[in-house]
């Protein structure tokens, strides 16, 4: 049973939470905030040209540095933060029970911490891979207060910085 539970939450290739309990976590973190008067962020992170890597090099060599930057992601965040793989190539972060004041800085300061960290090569089977990351972020209550409009407005962040250069981050704003 507690092998069944954990391939029900987790992701196989990186070992990190998936989709489904990364929901659940966003959900729970809403219903926090209500109560306590805190905020948080949702960051969605898209790794850039993540095609043409699985092109160049193959599934496997990909699926090998999804587990690495997934690995790289967690490192870069808070023990109290919640690392999930959502997509292919695509992470969130979920940050949490913050001081509303200082939510803004928090995440900012997070999503330096991970592009940075991606900017650094990966060896996965003997190739040097370099890899970057294009993050969109939300804050709540300000941004939204469901799950749904506060992953929709970090996504529309990420597309903003995917068409505007890439490889950086950027916090939703109405005109996104």
């Amino acid at each position: 049973q507690e092998i069944m539970h954990h391939h029900t939450v987790h992701d196989q290739t990186t070992g990190l939470c998936n989709r489904t309990y990364f929901s659940g976590s966003l959900k729970r973190a809403l219903a926090t905030v209500k109560t306590h008067g805190l905020s948080g962020a949702v960051l969605i992170i898209d790794l850039d040209d993540f095609r043409a890597i699985n092109d160049r090099y193959g599934y496997a060599i990909g699926d090998d540095l999804l587990a690495k930057v997934g690995s790289r992601i967690s490192s870069q965040t808070g023990n109290d933060d919640s690392v999930s793989r959502v997509g292919e190539d695509q992470f969130a972060v979920l940050i949490d029970g913050i001081e509303p004041d200082m939510c803004e800085l928090i995440a900012e300061d997070a999503a330096r911490k991970i592009c940075e960290a991606m900017r650094v090569p990966y060896s996965v089977q003997n190739n040097e891979i370099s890899v970057t990351a294009s993050i969109g972020i939300s804050i709540f209550p300000r941004d939204g207060a469901d799950e749904r409009t506060l992953i929709k407005k970090a996504d529309a962040a990420m597309y903003g910085i995917k068409a505007n250069g890439r490889d950086c981050w950027r916090f939703y704003k109405e005109k996104d």
